[in-house]
């Protein structure tokens, strides 16, 4: 019970998360900051495991209000990324190395999964464009800055693992 809370004021900040993405994306094309990456990041390396589904649900439901599609969809896509690059933050290298990893895939691993999505599946969005590879290192170095931001936004606070 004390998860629905933030989970619901996460909902209400994610669609103005996602909002603003698509909005930079909008304006500044390719060096824009990936926000979805940046969330990626955040839920793979900050988030408690136990509040994960709380977290991609809400963040699902939010990106489908953006941008078109069913909230199952958009859970899929956000959830496969964070699975897979969920074990990283066990890693024995540098934060700062293990943060721009992960950009660096979650950034390259959504748009081909929004693109196969859109191949395979009826009534998908079309797929936000692949960041090109002069944008890559820019997404590097910005989605773990902002995955720091969404850490400290009030709803998120409350789901970031302590550590020692």
């Amino acid at each position: 019970m004390k998860l629905v809370l933030p989970a619901a004021l996460w909902f209400f900040v994610a669609a103005w998360w996602f909002l603003a993405d698509a909005w930079l994306l909008a304006r500044l094309g390719g060096l824009a900051v990936d926000l979805a990456a940046a969330f990626c990041v955040f839920a793979a390396l900050q988030a408690r495991a136990a509040c994960l589904p709380w977290l991609v649900l809400c963040a699902g439901l939010a990106r489908a209000l953006i941008l078109g599609g069913t909230a199952c969809l958009h859970v899929v896509l956000l959830g496969l990324p964070i699975a897979a690059l969920f074990p990283m933050r066990r890693l024995a290298v540098p934060a700062w190395l293990r943060y721009a990893c992960v950009a660096g895939v979650a950034a390259l691993a959504l748009p081909g999964l929004a693109s196969l999505a859109h191949r395979l599946l009826d009534g998908a969005p079309p797929p936000l464009p692949r960041p090109g590879w002069s944008a890559l290192p820019w997404t590097m170095l910005t989605a773990p800055l902002a995955a720091r931001l969404l850490g400290r936004l009030p709803p998120l606070w409350f789901y970031r693992e302590v550590r020692a």
